[in-house]
């Protein structure tokens, strides 16, 4: 009789990969943070941050527009699991464009590289903000800097549509003398665009951008510079690039602008150029399973964890203090009404008289005087100390958060 010997296949392949990962996310969901909450709820506000955001500064257009109507269609379709679509779609892209970058090295590396950048930028990947899909954009231009009009005009003309600070990833674009035509068109196509949705305003919004930074009384950990990623998983995916630098100085220039900004949220663009030097190692041509598996579960287990907290929202519309970002996100997306609320999308947009009652909420004090002037309908915190003001009447425990009713207040006064 005669044997047939099937040889096993030891590799894994990246799509496996980005497949597991797809799934988990469907089948465990997990609540984003901070930002694509406010995008799915932005049409109940008409398109308009400054009725969702109080005492703060926002410009009059709709400086998300593409994003914005996107995520209302989807809200519309999905209701409160929308944000799950969002999600996927940055894992694959991410997935693909990594697998993309490293395409020179074995299948099984690819896969545990792919999973690493995964791993690193787990709370990138379930924020799923414009922010993460134009990086995510921009490193497919990157890994595809070789081809043609065909990859890169949609792309160029895209980025802009989709992030009103594309220009962000045009300019290191102009490094490969190829692509120069193409991103060049990106940076005038999106000037004219954004010109036409804001006119001059658009500048405005620039000025806000660049100096709020210097206004914060509150940080923000996007704020954080590059010394906090010493400190991080992503300081392991320095190693290529501080070995083979020599090897590619063309992407040591676009690595060079990203690190202009000294501020960690461009990691999701820098960890996968970091590991992009991996390519210059002669890695091995196969991994033992017994090695690889446990090491790809381990990469992928924070995607194993359901989480959709509970949330203070409310069925009409107040104005609400919170005292952190992401219960104020929270509120905004499961409350019935649109809600007004502090804090603003960005802290150093607040009138300063609001960041200081806020910082002092965040330390655990609470000025009556202030929160009445003010005209806050609740507040809702889970960091006050000792006895509470007068003013307020704790109506509801929610999770770790109290809600405080304001007394005196128009929603006081009208029950």
């Amino acid at each position: 009789m005669l044997k047939l010997r099937r040889e096993w296949d030891n590799s894994i392949s990246p799509a496996y990969v980005v497949a597991l990962v797809v799934l988990l996310i469907v089948l465990l969901p997990k609540l984003p943070p901070d930002d694509l909450l406010r995008h799915l709820s932005a049409y109940r506000y008409d398109y308009d941050y400054r009725k969702m955001f109080l005492y703060s500064y926002a410009p009059s257009f709709d400086f998300y527009l593409f994003f914005d109507h996107l995520a209302a269609a989807v809200r519309k379709l999905l209701g409160n699991y929308a944000f799950v679509p969002f999600q996927i779609l940055a894992v694959v892209l991410y997935g693909v464009s990594v697998n993309l970058i490293l395409r020179e090295l074995p299948k099984t590396v690819r896969a545990l590289l792919v999973a690493v950048v995964l791993f690193v930028l787990y709370d990138r990947m379930l924020v799923a903000r414009p922010t993460v899909f134009a990086s995510g954009l921009f490193l497919l231009a990157y890994a595809l800097r070789d081809r043609d009009w065909k990859v890169h005009l949609p792309i160029a003309v895209f980025v802009p549509v989709l992030y009103y600070l594309w220009f962000i990833y045009a300019v290191p674009l102009l490094v490969f003398r190829n692509l120069r035509k193409y991103y060049l068109i990106s940076l005038l196509f999106g000037l004219a665009f954004w010109l036409a949705v804001g006119g001059t305003e658009y500048f405005d919004l620039i000025r806000h951008i660049l100096t709020a930074k210097s206004n914060r009384l509150l940080q923000v950990s996007e704020g954080q510079n590059w010394a906090a990623v010493i400190f991080s998983p992503a300081a392991a995916c320095l190693i290529p690039v501080l070995l083979k630098w020599r090897e590619d100085l063309a992407s040591l220039t676009v690595i060079g602008w990203f690190l202009l900004a000294n501020q960690v949220r461009y990691e999701e663009v820098l960890v996968p150029l970091w590991l992009s030097y991996a390519r210059f190692f002669s890695l091995p041509a196969e991994i033992d399973w017994r090695i690889s598996v446990p090491l790809l579960l381990f990469l992928i287990s924070p995607y194993s964890v359901f989480s959709m907290p509970t949330a203070v929202g409310f069925d009409r519309p107040v104005k609400v203090a919170y005292s952190d970002m992401p219960e104020m996100y929270r509120g905004v997306y499961f409350s019935k009404a649109p809600i007004q609320v502090v804090p603003s999308m960005e802290i150093g947009w607040m009138d300063r008289k609001v960041q200081e009652f806020l910082k002092e909420l965040h330390e655990g004090t609470l000025d009556c005087k202030i929160l009445k002037e003010l005209g806050f309908d609740y507040v809702v915190e889970n960091t006050l100390n000792g006895t509470p003001p007068a003013c307020v009447r704790l109506e509801r425990i929610s999770g770790n958060y109290r809600v405080w009713r304001v007394l005196n207040s128009e929603i006081s006064n009208s029950r």
